[in-house]
């Protein structure tokens, strides 16, 4: 049997990405991805070729106080039941700068 290979990689995993057999389902050999522009808070880290996600968004901390609030970088406001609890504990206001 005679494969055919799809026009752009199709196939994607962590080690790379190649073309599918549109009659078989078999990939070629799998080539190493393309990093594009390096990961930040506010976008994650793609191959150039595939569009594969090599690194995710990074996530970022804030401090206050004595704890460390670390997250995804989804949002950067407390629930209003969290804010009025770190008031009681911190006795200042919640507001996390960058």
């Amino acid at each position: 049997m005679q494969h055919q290979w799809s026009e752009t990689p199709n196939y994607t995993d962590k080690n790379g990405h190649a073309h599918k057999c549109t009659i078989c389902g078999e990939h070629d050999t799998v080539v190493k991805h393309t990093p594009g522009a390096e990961a930040t808070e506010t976008s994650a880290q793609l191959c150039t070729v595939c569009g594969y996600m090599i690194k995710p968004k990074l996530s970022h901390e804030h401090a206050s106080g004595e704890r460390i609030y670390v997250h995804d970088n989804q949002s950067c406001f407390l629930p209003h039941e969290a804010e009025k609890a770190l008031i009681m504990l911190f006795g200042a206001a919640t507001k996390l700068e960058h």
